[in-house]
């Protein structure tokens, strides 16, 4: 009985440990920039994302070759790290959640360029310009 007791145990224990992600997350720091989309075009995921979606372009480094790309619909939570080159940008410390939608061919890999909505919550409703930011993909089910 005793046996019996503690192989049970020990198989819980082996199955708890196996449902603990062994991946950690990385944070990148890069920069974000936004891109107006007024006429509503769609992006390489296939999708329209409006000035008013909070969502992103990645690079081609993530995104690779096909159409759409592995990282359609992933979530990024990105942090305003304060300006690069322009002091006039605020929103250092803010918070903002985007959904991976387009690949923006022109940006290195810790690039990322913002809709509308997402870069004013970042920037605090700054003119296009450039921020720094640090940046990472969430869980595959969203979780951030």
């Amino acid at each position: 009985m005793l046996f019996r007791s503690s192989a049970v145990l020990l198989f819980a224990a082996i199955g708890m440990t196996n449902a603990v992600p062994s991946v950690k997350r990385v944070t990148h720091d890069g920069i974000a920039t936004v891109n107006p989309n007024p006429n509503g075009a769609l992006g390489s995921c296939g999708l329209d994302s409006p000035d008013s979606s909070f969502t992103v372009a990645i690079s081609p480094f993530w995104m690779g070759q096909s159409s759409p790309g592995p990282f359609c619909g992933r979530k990024i939570i990105l942090t305003n790290t304060g300006p690069t080159t322009d002091d006039s940008v605020g929103g250092k410390g803010n918070v903002v959640t985007v959904t991976v939608e387009d690949t923006c061919e022109g940006c290195d890999e810790n690039h990322l360029d913002l809709s509308v909505a997402a870069w004013n919550s970042l920037t605090n409703n700054h003119v296009d310009s450039v921020v720094g930011i640090s940046w990472n993909f969430c869980n595959v089910d969203g979780q951030c």
